[in-house]
């Protein structure tokens, strides 16, 4: 089940929602063990969102982060 959470204002008046997962959504995203979300958490290696106790994910700040990710080698 994904949530969703009001992000940032678009500039017309209109606010954009932001899609939040839950460790359980992202580990099945990225297909890596919910420990190691919260690993990275701990780290500060990923992006979240803390409610209260509650950790989310925004789903775009985390497609953003994927991008950072990614290495492509020199083809020279």
């Amino acid at each position: 089940m994904s949530y969703k959470a009001k992000s940032k204002s678009t500039g017309n008046g209109l606010t954009e929602i932001s899609e939040m997962l839950t460790a359980k959504e992202l580990e099945s995203l990225l297909k890596i063990d919910q420990k190691t979300i919260y690993r990275y958490v701990a780290c500060g290696q990923i992006p979240y969102v803390r409610i209260q106790s509650n950790i989310r994910f925004v789903k775009q700040q985390i497609i953003n982060w994927i991008e950072e990710q990614n290495y492509c080698p020199d083809s020279g």
